[in-house]
């Protein structure tokens, strides 16, 4: 007859506690620290436009061919709805934007702590302070990269939360609900994490909730347009470009690339599991989903942050902690020996129950509150920066076709939501009318042979991509400092204006 494990003590409970505080105090910073840069600003930006399509936005793109798709669609629609209510709070709109991306941020992280940490049932092993600091240490180590992944609000993060859900998921109507969670704000590549689920549940997992999942995947490919299905085989017959592009947009760099990443969990993670319970080293649902993501985190690294340190986590978090007390009281022992018989000072102290529980949430308290200041600060430093930023586009008239570098479009598109964009968010895009001078002015610098192929009106040089000056004298420089350049295009290319490499 199983007997029920006893309560935990009211220290374990305290510790457990300020596990949780200290998981809030981590959101705090990570969002506050690091206002998002890539696709967040253009999915707010334009839910706080005039509602151009991304087609319209992104002329001379695939978008612009299949401009009646959005591969977004149930992320956008919220984030218009979400859009029209902040903008009834005083303030100017850049300073409503920023608010509602700050908020998505620690949303979507929070969801992802919340659902890791419960998968991983880690605040089981959390008994002590060494347990405490384990688990910490744990934490941040496997999932620092993932988080500040998911403080970036893209569109990708509702697959890594819907793969955490279905870690143990059971039944139909959950995995119904799920499902179509994942295809209403990802329609777009929600089928790259439905189908690995189907399979891992149906061959280790719950029979219920892969069916589930496979009803609303089958109902939301049935009512796709054919847009997207155009839409997705232009992504794949693109794959070569996109490794090209590499250079310009590290998360869809293969892991040879960032091969010290890799192996140090890769290694950390063969060490530990010879002393990992055999339970957790039994084949379930979880096992399988992670071993499905090898290979496309083989081909890109952003897979490996998005799925697989995740899975691992909730997959070896608890018993992770287990694993490492003995080693770390060894080493920490040690240590301490050796340091009191330097001192002659330090002397072990019996912990005592209540004190310790009472001491320890005051502190992580405090660091919460101090962190939060200054992390509002450098918000507000944040904040200013966008406002200038909107400031140097001044001169350029609304509704303007500006040519740019990769990454620069983002900021565009918040500041200036009216704006079209050449190149589109997906660097491989190209209509193929211009791909030739697309690829000269990535590869070779010849702004002017594009721009004037496309009619753009302005060029924005942030100075990260080289400009060959044999190939400008279509540029007339309207803005010159340090961190940006805004060129307006001239109908006279005989003009020849030398550009700095």
């Amino acid at each position: 007859m199983s007997q029920t494990p006893p309560p935990p003590s009211s220290s374990a409970r305290s510790y457990s506690r300020a596990f949780v505080l200290a998981l809030v105090v981590t959101l705090v910073c990570v969002v506050l620290l690091e206002h998002p840069e890539d696709d967040a600003l253009r999915h707010v930006g334009l839910a706080f436009g005039s509602g151009a399509s991304w087609g319209e936005t992104y002329p001379f793109s695939v978008f612009e061919t299949y401009a009646d798709y959005d591969p977004w669609y149930g992320f956008d629609l919220v984030l218009h709805g979400l859009a029209w209510l902040v903008s009834w709070l005083p303030g100017s709109r850049l300073l409503h934007q920023f608010l509602l991306t700050e908020v998505l941020a620690l949303a979507l992280t929070g969801g992802l702590l919340a659902l890791a940490v419960s998968r991983s049932r880690i605040r089981e092993a959390i008994e002590d302070g060494p347990s405490f600091a384990i688990a910490m240490g744990v934490l941040v180590l496997v999932m620092h990269q993932p988080i500040l992944r998911l403080a970036l609000v893209r569109p990708f993060a509702f697959g890594t939360l819907f793969l955490l859900y279905a870690v143990g998921g059971r039944g139909v109507v959950r995995g119904v609900l799920s499902g179509a969670v994942v295809s209403f704000f990802y329609p777009y590549l929600a089928w790259i994490y439905t189908i690995p689920v189907v399979v891992a549940h149906l061959v280790r997992g719950s029979r219920t909730f892969a069916l589930g999942v496979g009803i609303s995947l089958g109902v939301s490919l049935l009512v796709q347009p054919a847009s997207f299905w155009k839409l997705v085989s232009a992504q794949i017959l693109t794959e070569g470009a996109r490794d090209q592009a590499s250079a310009y947009i590290s998360e869809i760099a293969p892991a040879s690339e960032h091969l010290g990443f890799v192996a140090v969990f890769a290694l950390a993670w063969l060490v530990l599991l010879p002393a990992l319970p055999a339970a957790s080293r039994r084949l379930r649902e979880s096992h399988l989903l992670a071993l499905l993501f090898l290979v496309p985190s083989f081909k890109y690294i952003r897979y490996f942050i998005d799925v697989e340190l995740v899975l691992l986590f909730a997959i070896y978090g608890r018993d992770a902690v287990g694993a490492l007390r003995g080693p770390v009281d060894r080493v920490v022992g040690w240590w301490g020996q050796r340091l009191r018989a330097i001192t002659g000072r330090l002397r072990r102290r019996e912990s005592e129950e209540g004190r310790s529980s009472r001491s320890l949430l005051p502190i992580i308290a405090v660091l919460y509150v101090v962190v939060t200041l200054l992390m509002g600060l450098t918000s507000l430093v944040q904040h200013v920066s966008f406002v200038e930023y909107q400031e140097r586009l001044e001169p350029i008239p609304e509704g303007s076709l500006v040519l740019t570098d990769f990454n620069s479009q983002y900021r565009i598109l918040y500041t200036r939501p009216d704006l079209r964009v050449v190149p589109s968010c997906n660097i491989a895009f190209p209509r193929p009318d211009i791909e030739e001078a697309y690829h000269r002015y990535f590869q070779e610098g010849d702004a002017c042979g594009l721009a004037e192929q496309i009619g753009a009106d302005f060029l924005l040089d942030t100075r990260g991509m080289y400009l060959d000056p044999t190939r400008t004298g279509c540029l007339d420089l309207l803005v010159d400092e340090e961190t940006m350049r805004l060129w307006e295009i001239t109908s006279n290319p005989d003009i020849l204006h030398e550009v700095d490499p």
